[in-house]
């Protein structure tokens, strides 16, 4: 059995929107779909997120379905597409972090999202807002739980040689456990759907044995402010409620509630301080490797400097003697992850464990290369074969990536994707 892998990185400015497929070789359509954050800064002109998705749509030759989408966070830059994704697909599987609603309210107040704002339901409640904008279209959700410093992922077994996958679909598979109400977290989130579930940590999704996917959830801070987080939890009920159309009495309470939040936000922070967001869900994305024989990763350049026909990746499969790396071939995408001290990448490093750290094939470098997320050495800790960068350098109020973490990386491949994006693709052998 001959299994084909792609990673792409769609250019979409000073943002994030990534996929991968997963197929079935001689077979055109992919099997497995996934997507890790739909997002971008506003641009001019704006950024036509129907015509994105179509490319999406056109890449996946016809297939209908995402198997699994991954949001890392609450920023603009990750999720600004996710409407217009979910208007062409329908998504099998959505993963969210779980963030307490205290810490959630943090990131509106920062950027100047008060009361009223029609953006502040995705922060008081991203459940019911997603499921709302996705409607049937967004099948289970599934909630990651804080990474505990010393829990490691449980590493898959390989399937048996000769595995029957036939046309069933390829699942998903997760040891989740169904929310309960009552439970802080299910209040916390909105969790009210018998479709979420959440998961572990240290537990991965597996597909068919074949593939896994290692959702990483740094363990959350304390509040700097347990007089905001009391207020917050005093309030919750309120602020959770869902908005009934007509109810100006019920609507009018929230905004004052909001207000009085932003309000307190303000005395501890200053109203004009930027919450640091730490809050980013890493996504590790890779073989089973104990299912292959044999597995290669091909760059960009590698793929271009190689007559293959349209429907690559899986002409290599037959092309042993084609460049590309034979021992690299996962993928770690970080969002806007904090990996600015030893101990955040021992922590991460632990979680995933030396045999998945040591197989990264491609990095997607934190925060669009921004210093404050990397510490000096970071990228030959990482040791990719190739690292991307999902930053737009020439818009002027950001100025990712910075030199010195691009400095960092120029050993290991780095691409820039804002405006032309880049796949990787690869084969598996059995």
């Amino acid at each position: 059995m001959n299994v084909c892998f792609q990673y792409n990185f769609h250019p979409v400015g000073q943002g994030l929107f990534a996929s991968g497929s997963l197929y079935e070789a001689n077979a055109p359509q992919p099997r497995f779909v996934w997507v890790y954050d739909c997002g971008c800064l506003p641009t001019q002109p704006p950024i036509d997120w129907n015509a994105k998705i179509f490319e999406l749509y056109r890449l996946t030759r016809g297939k209908r379905s995402i198997d699994l989408l991954t949001l890392s966070h609450f920023d603009d830059d990750h999720i600004a597409g996710v409407t217009a994704l979910l208007g062409r697909f329908r998504v099998e599987t959505l993963v969210l972090p779980y963030v307490p609603l205290w810490e959630r309210l943090l990131i509106p107040f920062a950027k100047g999202i008060g009361p009223g704002d029609a953006r502040m339901e995705y922060f008081l409640n991203p459940i019911t807002y997603l499921r709302n904008i996705g409607g049937e279209n967004l099948g289970r959700i599934i909630v990651v739980e804080p990474g505990e410093e010393d829990g490691p992922f449980v590493e898959p077994e390989g399937l048996p040689r000769e595995p029957d996958l036939g046309d069933r679909p390829w699942k998903l598979k997760a040891k989740t456990k169904h929310t309960n109400a009552g439970e802080t977290s299910a209040e916390d989130f909105g969790n009210a759907s018998p479709q979420t579930e959440s998961l572990p940590s240290g537990q991965p999704l597996t597909v068919e044995g074949l593939w896994e996917y290692c959702p990483y959830n740094a363990k959350r801070r304390d509040a700097q402010t347990p007089d905001f987080k009391a207020l917050v939890e005093g309030l919750r009920d309120r602020l959770m409620k869902p908005v009934i159309a007509g109810d100006t009495s019920g609507d009018a309470k929230r905004q004052i509630d909001l207000a009085g939040l932003k309000k307190a936000y303000d005395v501890e922070y200053g109203s004009n301080a930027r919450q640091r967001n730490i809050i980013s869900l890493f996504l590790y994305a890779g073989p089973v490797y104990p299912t292959w024989q044999e597995h290669k990763l091909l760059s960009p350049l590698e793929i271009a400097n190689w007559a293959y026909p349209a429907r690559y990746p899986c002409y290599y499969r037959v092309h042993p003697h084609a460049p590309g790396h034979t021992q690299k071939c996962s993928i770690l995408y970080t969002g806007d992850g904090y990996l600015n001290t030893v101990k955040s990448f021992n922590s991460l490093n632990s979680s995933l464990g030396v045999n998945r750290m040591s197989k990264l094939g491609v990095v997607q470098v934190a925060h669009h290369g921004a210093r404050g997320n990397w510490h000096e050495g970071l990228a030959g800790k990482l040791d990719p074969a190739f690292s991307v960068f999902s930053s737009d350098p020439a818009r002027g109020n950001t100025y990712h990536p910075h030199a010195e973490v691009l400095r960092d990386f120029w050993p290991y491949s780095p691409i820039q994707v804002n405006q032309e994006g880049a796949s990787y693709c690869g084969w598996l052998l059995r």
